[in-house]
């Protein structure tokens, strides 16, 4: 189902456009449904021929092999599944619990832990959200770069991130439809999520991603920026001006996870201008230097700057593997080099060509 022929399918499938909702949008998102639909039930179905396995010949093995995990769970080959006697539908915040374990122990759950949370979604009422100790396990997760990225997928198949925000969830299966997003919104915003964590942990970086990860280490509230990634693009789907949409939904995530004014107004400016650094940068003369002062005027001050740059790459490198590209590199950072002069000493020095001329 290559891109080329996606329309045509959609056509013979009988989808047809209705306003902005484009058939061939519509018709994917069946597709990527039920793909996902059908690797879950293989996977339960290898799982119940393991689990006949360990009953009839394996036992003593998986008795010596298996591991209690915080009280929440058992790790056995890579994979965790609830402890016995642990209620999700009783206690809600143990499905968190359980995804933080999985997260230090570096696995994936089972199919039957995932039919397990789907299953006691529906105790989650609207007062869970709000749960402060919700709030402090959840930001735990996203503060954490250490398996971040299979930790928010499983998440999301579970179909728990949809519930917890539930903003995200009409995001699910959401194409894009251009040649660039390789990826659905929900996925794209996951990938990129986690750009920077996985960075953290590649061998034989380059210096460019050196330069990224040294300031993504300065960041003092990881947690924060993850999570206005993982939601910068949560207007989508909604009508004209998604940034702007989006920005309006984040703050009420905001308020309904008890973070404080200042954190609320950090996540709603960088969903709003999530766009502002790559625009500038590509579009606009970087040699004006009225552009400059009225995007610092914009941005304010360094910190968001940081967390600005640091999305918009994020946010880049999660749309395809086509799409960034050095050229783009070279006129973020001399957009990000120079409005991080203004801001820290109101006036711009050291020039970027000079910098520019070094690096080639």
């Amino acid at each position: 189902l290559t891109f080329e022929v996606q329309d045509q399918m959609a056509g013979v499938f009988g989808y047809r456009d209705r306003g902005r909702d484009l058939a061939m949008e519509r018709f994917m998102r069946t597709y990527y449904m039920n793909a996902a639909i059908t690797v879950n039930l293989a996977e339960e179905v290898l799982e119940q021929v393991d689990r006949y396995l360990i009953e009839g010949f394996r036992k003593p093995l998986y008795s010596l092999q298996k591991k209690k995990i915080d009280g929440v769970g058992v790790l056995y080959k890579g994979k965790l599944s609830p402890l016995p006697g642990v209620s999700f539908p009783k206690e809600p915040l143990r499905i968190l619990e359980f995804f933080r374990a999985m997260q230090k122990t570096h696995s994936v759950p089972t199919a039957l832990a995932k039919k397990n949370i789907q299953r006691s979604l529906s105790a989650l009422g609207p007062e869970f959200p709000r749960d402060p100790q919700a709030t402090k396990l959840f930001l735990s997760i996203l503060s954490d770069h250490d398996h971040l990225r299979e930790t928010l997928l499983a998440m999301h198949e579970c179909r728990f991130l949809g519930r917890y925000i539930p903003e995200f969830a009409p995001l699910s299966f959401r194409v894009q439809r251009d040649i660039y997003h390789v990826y659905t919104v929900d996925i794209h915003l996951i990938l990129a999520a986690s750009i920077l964590p996985v960075l953290g942990e590649k061998s034989g970086r380059t210096e460019e991603e050196e330069e990224f990860l040294a300031i993504y280490r300065t960041i003092p509230r990881k947690d924060l920026l993850a999570l206005a990634i993982l939601c910068h693009d949560i207007g989508k789907g909604k009508g004209h001006g998604h940034s702007r949409i989006g920005a309006e939904i984040v703050g009420h995530v905001g308020e309904r996870m008890g973070l404080s004014l200042s954190e609320i107004d950090d996540l709603v400016f960088l969903v709003e201008h999530h766009l502002l650094m790559a625009h500038v940068s590509q579009r606009r003369d970087m040699h004006d230097i009225e552009l400059i002062i009225g995007f610092c005027e914009t941005v304010k001050t360094p910190a968001r700057l940081d967390m600005l740059y640091l999305l918009t790459y994020a946010d880049l490198r999660a749309v395809g593997p086509e799409v960034w590209s050095q050229w783009k590199a070279m006129l973020l950072l001399e957009l990000y080099e120079k409005a991080k002069n203004v801001l820290e000493t109101g006036k711009l020095k050291r020039p970027f060509e000079e910098r520019a001329r070094q690096r080639r």
